[in-house]
C-alpha cells in the first residue's frame, strides 16, 4: 500500500498533496469519532423546580464518548454545549455518560419560571473506559 493511501479534504486554497496538518479538515489517516446516534428531545422546567434530568438510552454495554448541546435558556438565545452555565441566571447543566445512558442535568438556583428546552445528544462508537 503506498504511504499517502486514503481520503484527505482540506481547506479551500490548499492541495491535499501539499497540505500541512493544520490546513486538513478531514483525514482518513487519522482516528475520528463514529457517530452511534443523534437525538433530541424536549425538557419542560417546572416552575421553580431545582434540578431536572433527561435520560437518553444505549446499548453499546460500555461508557461512550457522548456530546450534549441545549437550546437557549432563560435571555439566552444560542443553543450551547454541555457543560454550561448561564449568567445572570443561575443555572447549570452538565451530563455524563453510563454503559447504558447518557444523562442530561440541569441545575437551577434561586428559582425559574417554567421555560422548555430542547437537548440533542449524539452519542459515539468509541469508548471513554
Amino acid at each position: 500500500m503506498v504511504d499517502n493511501y486514503g481520503v484527505k479534504i482540506t481547506e479551500d486554497g490548499y492541495g491535499v498533496a501539499s497540505a500541512n496538518i493544520e490546513n486538513i479538515a478531514f483525514s482518513s489517516a487519522y482516528p475520528f469519532f463514529k457517530v452511534y446516534s443523534d437525538t433530541t428531545a424536549g425538557l419542560t422546567i417546572p416552575l421553580l423546580s431545582t434540578a431536572e434530568s433527561l435520560t437518553f438510552n444505549h446499548s453499546l454495554g460500555y461508557v461512550p464518548a457522548f456530546m450534549l448541546y441545549s437550546t437557549a435558556f432563560i435571555g439566552d438565545s444560542y443553543g450551547r454545549m454541555i457543560p454550561r452555565g448561564v449568567s445572570p441566571q443561575p443555572v447549570f447543566s452538565t451530563g455524563y455518560a453510563t454503559s447504558s445512558n447518557v444523562v442530561f442535568l440541569i441545575k437551577l438556583y434561586g428559582g425559574q419560571p417554567e421555560f422548555s428546552i430542547t437537548v440533542r445528544c449524539i452519542i459515539f462508537t468509541d469508548k471513554v473506559s
